[in-house]
């Protein structure tokens, strides 16, 4: 994966009412919400290793399990016992997030805006006209001058496509299904690529 996609997710083009994880991150935040009260973030909090007598223990756990009750990081097998969470329950709720994935995907997709890089670690958006197909923007992109370095159609949580620089390439599709790897201790979840070290022009 180059840097250019690593570093940069564009956020214009959200596709109403997707989200990766929708089954599954509803189901963690029903079953963590029943677990609110001090004793139960000093209980999650020891079981996860937290030192719960530090000043900034309460808000850095919150923090944490904002992160983990969305699947937007690695789980802990304690995490899930210490909240009441079924295994098999989860796992029934990624593959119903994995058949929402591959219903989406089929979709047909209206950008409204691509991300060029006019340098390192410099961006700028690049609009497309309103219902703007897919296709056509990819090509709008190839034949542009203004966009003749990397450019990239990004569909937050979903895909990213990708189009070097030049007015003949063939466009990449990088695509994010809700993968999670179930460990020895934990749940591996696949991560969303950032948005690190990057000026952005309008």
């Amino acid at each position: 994966m180059t840097q250019f996609l690593e570093t940069f997710l564009n956020k214009d083009n959200k596709i109403p009412g997707y989200e990766r994880f929708s089954c599954s991150s509803r189901y963690l935040r029903f079953k963590s919400d029943q677990h609110q009260t001090p004793e139960d973030y000093r209980r999650i909090g020891r079981a996860l290793g937290y030192n719960v007598e530090s000043p900034n223990f309460m808000e850095k756990l919150r923090r944490r399990r904002r992160r983990l009750d969305a699947m937007d990081c690695d789980i802990p097998y304690d995490y899930l016992k210490h909240i009441g969470a079924d295994r098999d329950e989860l796992e029934t709720c990624i593959e119903a997030d994995a058949a929402l994935f591959e219903e989406e995907r089929d979709k047909p997709r209206y950008p409204e805006k691509a991300i060029v890089r006019y340098a390192a670690a410099l961006y700028g958006t690049f609009p497309f006209p309103e219902g703007t197909t897919e296709e056509r923007a990819i090509r709008i992109l190839l034949e542009s001058d203004v966009a003749r370095l990397s450019k990239m159609i990004s569909y937050p949580q979903l895909l990213v496509v990708v189009l070097g620089p030049g007015h003949d390439v063939s466009p990449t599709y990088v695509w994010y299904p809700p993968e999670a790897e179930f460990r020895r201790n934990h749940i591996r979840i696949r991560s969303l690529p950032g948005s690190m070290g990057v000026t952005r022009l309008r």
